[in-house]
């Protein structure tokens, strides 16, 4: 007598108790082949699990070729019959309330599939009308809802060659159904409308600066146009998680954006300018080369987005110099508690233009040396995918476009101006 175990690529089929867990009497087969049988059979099983396969996962899986007596096995001795010697005995039906532990639950889309096509079918009352109106034959419909039927084990409609009718608990599982795919088709009603009209609460995050200048504006102005959108609005000079953190865009000014695998929309340009009060430059005079910047306390700026260790500077004709910044008797990580600093003549400061416009227009800040510009900043529009994106991130997103980037030119402008068209930052950044 041999052990063996072949796996068919054929139609799965499912096979009794006996051909996988009896080690039949009189075993002779190599020792290890029914053991290997067994370890085969129980990865299967742990691959559809984690799979969640509605593939069967015992599949002509023959053990060994004896004679197996009907009493070793539950499902022969059910059916009244034996395994065929060299044979897999197909399984014979189960008892009420029995499912053989071989046959995995069917897959959640199946069965939602299969329940749709019973309520059709009672609403119909025939196969056939349902098979027509979705292009499929009667024995497929019939078969989806035998195998409703076999999931939920008990039998849903009475079937005669003349009538079609519901079982007692066939009228309650159709009630129950009926409410059921409702509440699904309205679920993906819903979702489909928020893909095609704005509406819902829009989570964003905007670095401080920026946040206050240009984007508080641009959201007040979005809401007018979209009143179904509420908008929560966090402040904070960092690039948050999106997923994690739950935001749906993230605006943010950086010289380069760190590698994260989200999407990035550019919206504008800007850039950081030196700057100092009035009275700090009348006690100790305006710097008119980087050079002279060593003679003057530098207070420093650092975020994540632009390190505070050095001053790029650029000058009209394309010269550009490196400042490396001694340490600080004042440093910050936010660009309003720098700009405090500096109004109150502690030193020369880096602040981005769009933080810096206003005291500059006041006449609290001062700029210096006007024919230099420090680092480009960009403006981004981070979020996570551009699949499925919902309609109040997408025409957010082209709100920002279309606002966004003018305010940021017009701060260029407005600088030219205030300097008296002097000055390479005063032109367009690129």
């Amino acid at each position: 007598m041999e052990g063996c175990a072949d796996r068919s690529r054929d139609k799965p089929e499912i096979i009794c108790h006996c051909d996988i867990n009896c080690r039949p009497r009189g075993w002779r087969g190599r020792p290890s082949a029914f053991q290997d049988a067994k370890n085969a059979r129980e990865s299967a099983r742990r691959r559809a699990s984690a799979y969640n396969s509605p593939v069967l996962i015992s599949t002509n899986h023959i053990i060994c070729r004896p004679r197996c007596p009907p009493p070793a096995c539950p499902m022969a001795r059910a059916s009244g019959r034996s395994a065929a010697p060299g044979r897999a005995s197909r399984q014979a039906p189960h008892p009420a309330g029995h499912r053989s532990p071989f046959i995995p639950e069917a897959h959640p889309m199946d069965m939602l599939d299969n329940m749709r096509l019973f309520v059709r079918v009672v609403e119909a009352g025939s196969f056939t009308a349902v098979a027509k109106e979705i292009d499929a034959t009667t024995a497929q419909v019939s078969r989806a809802v035998s195998n409703l039927e076999a999931h939920v084990q008990t039998r849903l409609l009475h079937r005669t060659t003349r009538h079609l009718g519901l079982t007692e608990s066939g009228q309650r599982y159709f009630e129950r159904a009926k409410s059921i795919l409702a509440e699904i088709d309205y679920a993906n009603a819903e979702a489909r409308n928020a893909l095609l009209r704005p509406s819902g609460k829009l989570r964003i995050h905007a670095m401080t600066g920026l946040g206050q200048s240009h984007v508080v504006s641009s959201i007040v102005r979005y809401q007018e146009d979209n009143p179904d959108v509420s908008v929560e609005l966090t402040l904070a000079q960092r690039m948050p998680n999106l997923v994690e953190e739950g935001y749906d865009v993230s605006i943010v000014s950086a010289s380069h954006l760190p590698d994260s695998g989200y999407v990035a929309q550019t919206c504008g340009t800007s850039c950081s300018v030196l700057v100092a009060s009035r009275e700090y430059l009348a006690r100790h005079g305006t710097p008119t080369t980087p050079e002279d910047l060593a003679k003057h306390v530098c207070l420093r700026l650092d975020t994540p987005a632009s390190p505070g260790g050095e001053w790029r500077l650029e000058r009209d004709d394309g010269e550009e110099t490196v400042y490396a910044l001694p340490p600080a008797p004042f440093q910050a990580n936010v660009p309003d508690a720098l700009s405090v600093a500096v109004r109150a003549g502690r030193g020369i400061g880096s602040i981005a233009l769009y933080t810096a416009l206003d005291d500059i227009r006041e006449g609290r800040l001062v700029r210096v040396l006007p024919n230099y510009r420090l680092d480009t900043l960009s403006v981004y529009a981070v979020y996570a995918t551009r699949r499925y994106l919902d309609a109040k991130i997408r025409t957010f997103l082209d709100h920002l476009r279309t606002t966004l980037a003018p305010a940021l030119e017009n701060d260029l402008r407005e600088l030219n101006r205030l300097n008296g068209g002097a000055g390479n930052a005063l032109r367009e950044v690129a």
